[in-house]
């Protein structure tokens, strides 16, 4: 699907499509480009995305989780809309295919490990990022003064690049259960560096989410453990 916004042509892939096959749903602003202007402000908030996994039964443990990173306040971003920077790790790699290779050479996605694959970020639409990553649910989350900080220094801190951690042939999905490498782990490793705010209050069911259960129902185990540290 695509739609046009302030003449930014935003694509994507279906919100319920494989973890291990989906191409990076792009924007056609360069990655680069945004980041400089980024830059000249801080991360004042995080949207924290939970998506259903295709061929799966729904289960808030089984499921794909993103990050929106942006420099609106929560309020802000859920009132008005904006862009940010989608960050998420999984068994990706450039080569995925065509329109991925044509992303990265292009400048619209950026593979933090180069051919080594695994983490990537991309511009993106908060409205976007609603429907393609958070069928099951997702939340909006401010991040406190003293814990702002701009992407370039995040992305350094979370994954340096001698470090190699987060490429491809590391993610491990059969473990996303345990405490493997995977976009779950790596949701809740970025959630301890920026320590957002949390309130259950925060949490939007998606039309994929459960009916039973309460708000936090439909968080993964891995992270909800993780925001219960930031708890208002």
């Amino acid at each position: 699907m695509s739609i046009k916004i302030s003449n930014i042509i935003f694509k994507s892939s279906a919100s319920n499509s494989s973890v291990s096959s989906s191409g990076s749903s792009n924007s056609a602003a360069k990655v680069d480009n945004f980041i400089k202007e980024f830059d000249e402000k801080c991360i004042h908030s995080c949207v924290i995305g939970i998506s259903s996994i295709r061929g799966s039964n729904i289960n808030h443990n089984i499921a794909h989780s993103a990050l929106l990173l942006s420099e609106k306040k929560a309020k802000d971003l859920e009132r008005k809309g904006g862009t940010g920077i989608l960050i998420e790790y999984g068994d990706y790699t450039p080569n995925l295919n065509e329109d991925e290779k044509n992303y990265v050479k292009n400048g619209y996605v950026i593979y933090r490990y180069g051919e080594q694959g695994g983490l990537r970020y991309y511009v993106h639409y908060f409205d976007e990022f609603k429907t393609t990553f958070c069928d099951i649910g997702y939340l909006c989350l401010d991040v406190s003064k003293e814990n702002q900080i701009t992407f370039s220094a995040l992305i350094d801190k979370i994954a340096p690049k001698y470090e190699n951690n987060w490429i491809q042939k590391n993610y491990n999905a059969v473990g996303i259960l345990n405490k493997t490498l995977n976009c779950q782990t790596f949701t809740s490793f970025v959630l301890d560096f920026l320590r957002p705010s949390y309130d259950n209050r925060y949490i939007t069911k998606g039309p994929s989410a459960p009916n039973e259960g309460n708000n936090e129902s439909i968080i993964p185990n891995a992270i909800l453990n993780t925001l219960k540290k930031y708890e208002d």
